[in-house]
């Protein structure tokens, strides 16, 4: 999938479906109406506008793709049709980052029960992060203590990790709305977090902190405890 990846599609807020398919797709879709970055190897399936700024974050699950913008808005989104689903209010400023989490049985397949419906948490630059149920809609928590812009965000189900430009990496129970650990060490602005075990999911509870000051961190999100620092 590629998202503003023009400054043409980042000034309007347009996300483009461009998974690798056959070409003879069904869904096909002529996306030469607007200008798109030429890819050798894949087609513009969908160009999905809605937004009225430029797209910041997003996360795409099956066939549903989840966006953030400049306009201060998630929008969740059917890949098939390009249908806008839910236009998700809260944040007060950018949804800079998110992360979406499903919860599936052992068979593989998404769950029936409401209280089991897949996730997002998105990150803004008010400062708060929020927890959504992409199937309703609804805001279900709003976490707040940083003092910053919220930059990264890593969720497991169970634990939201976030990084912001206030130096801060924080650990959050979201059901409880609190804040569990906060991690300080570093001394600029947090940019990404990663977990040291494949996927993007947290496990084992490490997490790697990778910020501006040029360093590397790995947590014990468990007990809040800095392990590592790569320099």
């Amino acid at each position: 999938m590629r998202v503003a990846s023009s400054e043409w599609e980042a000034a309007r807020g347009v996300v483009c479906d461009q998974r690798s398919y056959p070409v003879n797709l069904a869904h096909n879709v002529n996306c030469e109406a607007r200008p798109r970055v030429a890819c050798a190897s894949s087609e513009c399936l969908r160009t999905l506008v809605g937004h009225t700024g430029g797209v910041w974050s997003s996360q795409m699950r099956e066939n549903v793709i989840i966006s953030g913008s400049t306009d201060r808005t998630l929008k969740v989104w059917d890949a098939e049709t390009g249908e806008c689903i839910h236009t998700l209010y809260g944040h007060t400023s950018t949804v800079r980052c998110m992360h979406l989490h499903e919860k599936r049985d052992s068979s593989g397949a998404f769950p029936v029960a409401a209280s089991e419906a897949p996730r997002v948490v998105s990150g803004s630059r008010d400062a708060t992060l929020r927890v959504w149920d992409i199937e309703t809609g609804q805001c279900l928590h709003v976490l707040m203590g940083h003092v910053a812009a919220v930059r990264c965000v890593q969720y497991d189900g169970r634990r939201v990790v976030s990084g912001a430009y206030d130096f801060m990496v924080k650990v959050w129970d979201p059901e409880t709305e609190t804040c569990l650990h906060t991690l300080q060490g570093h001394t600029n602005r947090v940019y990404s977090l990663q977990s040291l075990t494949s996927g993007m999911e947290l496990k084992d509870n490490i997490l790697v902190s990778g910020n501006a000051d040029s360093t590397v961190k790995i947590w014990d999100i468990k007990t809040g405890q800095c392990l590592q620092t790569l320099q």
